[in-house]
């Protein structure tokens, strides 16, 4: 049976929200831990490697922006990696 922790969502910082980009500050509810603050996650689960356990990727290209990483969704939080011989 899977053990379950709760961890602060790293994509809002434990905000619960996020705010948009533009020249006014407008706050949404974070996608990653629906506004919580927080997540559960397995109990095994360390750092994101993708994106170090931030939640956002830089993305590449023409219009370069942050986005949620695929790995983790934005919580900061994925299963170990172990490489297969």
């Amino acid at each position: 049976m899977a053990r379950f922790a709760k961890r602060t969502c790293r994509y809002c910082r434990g905000q619960g929200k996020v705010s948009a980009r533009g020249p006014v500050r407008i706050w949404k509810t974070c996608v990653a831990c629906d506004g919580f603050g927080f997540v559960f996650v397995p109990s095994d689960f360390v750092q994101c490697t993708d994106c170090g356990g931030t939640g956002r990727k830089r993305t590449e290209g023409k219009y370069a922006d942050t986005t949620r990483c695929r790995r983790c969704r934005g919580t900061g939080w994925a299963g170990a990696v172990t490489s297969k011989a």
